[in-house]
């Protein structure tokens, strides 16, 4: 049987598909990284094949091609665009701009090349502005825009000092992108805004005088922004997860239509394949304890990863869910079998920006799109408020560090649940440049209700600003916006983990995953009212199901399999001492539900130690996969013999 992978070690383009190569340097190249085009427009995914969409980029499929066509390797291609960061609500995106963006997008990269093996194939565009590109299909050639006058390509302009000195704003600092010519000397520079918000004036030239519409052009890259290109892996985590329980793989679609895939879903083969796993041949019993500890050393991967991304990009992720990751499976060899090859890598590196708070012992983060739903996500709280209020500033405050700190009165309609550890965003207006300020609200010192003290974090404020505010005291300013941000970390991610977890472990055809994880979370609540910190939690597990057989029922190991079992023979093949233990490292995840928790809240992790969250759930995935390995290698046909007599055995007892 050939591996999972086996699209993707495909030697030729599918039917109806053109491979034409990023750049005019790549026209040359004896090997040539090129995008995967569809000559024919597909009705619902258009010419190119769109794998994933990310807040400030998109990811196409390509590949790395030789002088015969042959496809040597199918990879990803990242784009980085700024329109997805520009649909965010405008009060997160304040905090992002193209510096912001461009550092996000480099220290993925980096964090790619430090952390996998061959996960990152390096083309300097993943630190260095690729050149716009547009897609020439009747050519089958990249095509980069030029100058009219120079006949030089037109390129990003990153040059702060530059824009502004022809009255257009900085790029650093904003998230507005043009295009130049440098080529063309800056007393005749000319600029082309590619993005749809940034202003124009006498120097500007539309994009549409540039590349005229209905050309036949397919846009890749008309930003000139950064790219990433990483090998392609097929299989997603939750087709994975799947696939492992015993279901098929439907393969990789573009928009209505199926790639050609060389009818690669068929080489999965059935469960007792044994090119697929090895105790599939053993019935039930062992095909139940071999996904189990398949689906265990996933999770452990899973965790080990997430644990890696984060200490190293020290900050969490806050968007975690089965979609941010895949499944790579190696060409194995006679006597391994295709599944147990899987390695896990991360698509996704997050949609977080820090709020800019140096004195803060705590970090905070936003997270653009943490008000969508999410069964990943924690539900929105009712701390999570934004509107519109009036302020009124009392005094300013200046520190040792040359700060000045804002003291002041916020009166609000809104009804705030505000924790300890919460802040407040307010944006004062204060003619044409509006203040920004990080807060703390004191109801306590309040005289009226709907009022809240505050104090704002230090802040080194320009001259005209700061004269601004000290003009500002005691001056009510009405209609000023504000949100409320909750202080979440990566117990955040950790509760997206926990989750995760129950999907793998406990979804099947008839226990869908906002069922399961209701179930696990009032397992959690009631192993909480029941037991002690200090008390042995797999124990306080068992002690709940032996209480009630439906916990059995919804949240035994017969879930872990996709066949209809009963939790009586799920718990004939796994040990009950082991399962108890698997439910226990998923009680200790959810944060602040049991007095079991990791955390007691989702901003519960130190600076600069944010990764230390994981740690316990890293432990208990190792442990639980070493046992359940044991498992595994033992001699099945003995071991279910000695079962049958000891329930013969037992029968016997019941009936004296």
């Amino acid at each position: 049987m050939l591996p999972l992978d086996s699209l993707y070690a495909s030697k030729r383009i599918p039917d109806g598909y053109l491979a034409i190569a990023l750049s005019q340097d790549q026209l040359r190249a004896t090997l040539r990284l090129c995008i995967l085009v569809k000559q024919e427009e597909e009705p619902v995914g258009g010419h190119l094949v769109v794998l994933r969409e990310h807040l400030d980029g998109r990811v196409y499929l390509g590949g790395v091609l030789d002088a015969g066509d042959h496809v040597l390797n199918w990879v990803e291609l990242w784009v980085q665009r700024i329109e997805g960061v520009q649909r965010v609500p405008h009060d997160h995106r304040k905090s992002l701009t193209n510096q912001i963006v461009d550092d996000r997008w480099r220290r993925f990269a980096d964090a790619l090349e430090g952390l996998y093996d061959g996960d990152l194939i390096k083309t300097g565009w993943e630190t260095n502005h690729a050149l716009p590109c547009f897609i020439h299909l009747s050519e089958a050639s990249p095509v980069h825009p030029v100058h009219e006058g120079t006949q030089t390509p037109w390129r990003l302009c990153v040059d702060d000092a530059l824009l502004q000195r022809h009255g257009l704003p900085p790029y650093s600092t904003t998230l507005d992108r043009y295009w130049y010519a440098p080529e063309n000397g800056e007393d005749n520079a000319s600029f082309v805004p590619v993005t749809s918000q940034a202003p124009i004036n006498e120097r500007t030239i539309s994009l549409d005088q540039v590349v005229p519409p209905g050309n036949g052009l397919i846009p890749l890259n008309p930003e000139g922004g950064l790219l990433l290109v990483r090998p392609a892996y097929p299989l997603g985590y939750d087709e994975y997860v799947g696939v492992l329980g015993g279901a098929a793989w439907e393969g990789r679609s573009h928009g209505r239509s199926m790639l050609d895939q060389q009818d690669a879903g068929s080489r999965l083969g059935t469960v007792d394949d044994p090119n697929r796993c090895f105790l599939g041949l053993h019935g039930t019993a062992g095909h139940l304890i071999e996904v189990l500890h398949l689906k265990l050393c996933a999770l452990a991967d899973v965790f080990e990863l997430v644990r890696k991304v984060v200490r190293h990009q020290q900050r969490p992720l806050l968007n975690l869910s089965g979609e941010s990751l895949r499944i790579r499976l190696a060409s194995s060899g006679a006597g391994l079998p295709t599944l147990w090859t899987a390695k896990v890598s991360l698509t996704d590196p997050g949609e977080v920006t820090a709020v800019p708070l140096e004195n803060s012992a705590a970090p905070y983060f936003l997270a653009p799109r943490a008000q969508e739903l999410s069964i990943y996500r924690p539900a929105p709280s009712s701390s999570d408020v934004r509107g519109r209020c009036h302020v009124r500033v009392r005094k300013l405050l200046n520190t040792s560090r040359e700060e000045t700190i804002v003291e002041g009165t916020l009166q609000t309609e809104n009804r705030l649940d505000v924790g300890p550890h919460d802040l407040v965003w307010i944006r004062l207006s204060l003619g044409e440049t509006p203040c920004d300020l990080y807060v703390k609200l004191e109801a306590s010192d309040a005289l009226a209700q709907g009022e809240w003290r505050f104090r704002s974090f230090g802040r080194q404020f320009e001259d005209p600003i700061k004269d601004r505010l000290k003009a500002a005291e005691g001056v009510p300013l009405s209609e000023t916006p504000f949100e409320l941000l909750p202080l979440v970390s990566t117990p955040y991610d950790l509760y997206a983990l926990a989750v995760l977890s129950v999907k793998t472990l406990l979804t099947d055809k008839t226990m869908k995953l906002p069922i399961a994880v209701d179930e696990m979370i009032s397992l959690t609540r009631e192993v909480s009212m029941q037991s002690e910190p200090e008390e042995d939690l797999p124990q306080c597990i068992a002690n709940v199901f032996s209480r009630d057989i439906r916990w059995a029922e919804s949240l035994g190991p017969h879930r872990v399999i996709q066949e209809e079992v009963g939790h009586e023979e799920g718990f004939s093949s796994v040990p009950a001492s082991i399962w108890w233990n698997v439910l226990a490292m998923v009680v200790r995840m959810w944060p602040g539900t049991s007095v079991h928790s990791t955390c007691r809240h989702y901003g519960d992790a130190a600076r600069g130690a944010q990764d230390k969250v994981f740690d316990r759930a890293v432990e208990d995935a190792r442990d639980l996969v070493a046992r359940t390995r044991a498992l595994v290698v033992t001699d099945w046909p003995y071991n279910q013999e000695v079962h049958r007599v000891i329930d013969a055995v037992l029968e016997q007892v019941e009936n004296v």
